[in-house]
């Protein structure tokens, strides 16, 4: 069962979103200070963090930060700090989501379900990305590239593949047809839907079918 370790000090909200959250069927934990937070985390393994930015002993802004130092988790901020300021920093230090109350329980919840889906995805031992069976990649634990065949893809596209196992990746460009795309991202999950675009590109151009697993990506065949 997963569980979100959750850090907030309004107890009426606390009640009501570990309320909807069970229900969900995933277990949670909640702090109600920051020295609460750095206690239960340094005591728990979790699939997902949900942080409130203002704290009475501190700021959730620390406590990402803190986290972020040792564990790449998903982390939500869940907060009143609608500032655009706030937002930017929030995601600048590591947070993969920035929701601002008022929210929609919803939403708030479909949120949760897709960043744990997205942990499930890059938390395999092995990833596989195959096109018809002519190209595999693996990733270890301890192993930041294991490129071991690839025999349909331009030397370009071999740095961009390898760039994502490593996740290391900063300024990336790769050739989508006549066009050559430029971005700076420290964002696993925005590389991986850059890589998905330019692989379903050149399915449609070739007309192949080319699965990337964790997604999916299909063109017909002609």
């Amino acid at each position: 069962m997963k569980r979100i370790f959750f850090v907030e000090d309004d107890l009426s909200l606390i009640n009501g979103l570990t309320f909807a959250v069970r229900k969900q069927g995933y277990e949670i934990d909640v702090a109600r200070t920051s020295l609460e937070a750095k206690r239960l985390w340094a005591d728990g393994k979790y699939d997902l963090v949900i942080l409130d930015v203002s704290l009475p002993d501190g700021s959730g802004f620390d406590i990402c930060t803190k986290i972020r130092q040792t564990s790449k988790v998903p982390i939500m901020f869940l907060t009143a700090a609608d500032e655009e300021t706030d937002i930017i920093m929030g995601l600048d230090i590591g947070a993969d989501d920035y929701i601002t109350k008022p929210f929609k329980l919803a939403v708030f919840l479909s949120r949760i379900n897709a960043l744990l889906r997205r942990s499930d995805n890059f938390s395999r031992t092995d990833q596989e990305l195959s096109s018809n069976g002519i190209m595999q990649s693996e990733a270890g634990a301890n192993d930041s590239a294991a490129i071991k065949e690839f025999t349909d893809l331009s030397e370009q596209e071999l740095d961009r593949i390898e760039t994502l196992v490593q996740n290391l990746l900063k300024i990336t460009k790769f050739d989508a047809g006549s066009v050559v795309m430029e971005k700076r991202t420290e964002n696993i999950f925005e590389m991986m839907e850059d890589v998905k675009k330019h692989f379903a590109f050149r399915a449609e151009q070739e007309g192949k079918e080319i699965v990337l697993s964790g997604w999916g990506c299909h063109s017909p065949n002609p």
